[in-house]
């Protein structure tokens, strides 16, 4: 009856352990992607291309993807700031690109309108890092990042959709919360799983 229990327990534990485990990515999404989770690397084509955003007055080395923030908190960073330069950076990933003239555009989406508020023309990046400040707006909303890619035969394009206001402090916590449940459950699993092993040796002999 024991063994049976203890058998039915460690199932239960390795079930729980595996639906967190496979839940881990899903939490991101409340919040900014992690580092080297490949969220932020676009193909344009067959070309990958990753974004990184920064906002170091308020929130230091802290990247950002897709979901910006607009009204900064006040942090020791920068008491006082607000809406400060954002910095996006694309990192071109295949050396190809740096061959290539890339134009980028920052569009606001009004309706059915589309407003261009940084334009940025066709040039080669040859040390493959694209980088620039964008002096934020005060309007929350969707943007959109257009880039635009042309070698000698064809022209590539991108619109990478941007959430301006939509991150949170609160939002961005919960991502810890589900990886620190799956390393504790997975902890316990293997003190159990050691625990139980031991005990049916000693019953053995």
């Amino acid at each position: 009856m024991n063994k049976f229990i203890n058998r039915i327990t460690c199932n239960l534990l390795q079930g729980i352990t595996l639906i967190l485990f496979l839940y881990t990515p899903c939490a991101w999404s409340d919040g900014e992607t992690p580092p080297d989770e490949g969220v932020c690397i676009f193909l344009i084509e067959k070309y990958k291309v990753q974004m990184t955003i920064y906002q170091p007055d308020n929130y230091g080395e802290l990247e950002f993807c897709q979901k910006i923030p607009l009204q900064e908190i006040t942090t020791s960073i920068a008491p006082d700031s607000k809406n400060q330069n954002t910095i996006i950076i694309f990192d071109l990933l295949d050396e190809q690109l740096r061959e290539m003239e890339i134009k980028l555009n920052i569009i606001k989406e009004n309706d059915d309108l589309l407003q261009t508020l940084v334009s940025i023309p066709a040039q080669k990046y040859l040390s493959g890092t694209v980088h620039f400040d964008w002096k934020l707006p005060s309007e929350k909303g969707k943007y959109l990042i257009s880039l635009e890619m042309n070698d000698s035969r064809n022209t590539y394009s991108k619109q990478i959709p941007l959430e301006l206001g939509s991150y949170s402090k609160q939002s961005h916590g919960k991502s810890l919360f589900v990886p620190v449940i799956v390393t504790i459950s997975i902890l316990l699993l293997i003190i159990y799983t050691y625990r139980l092993k031991k005990s049916q040796k000693s019953n053995s002999e």
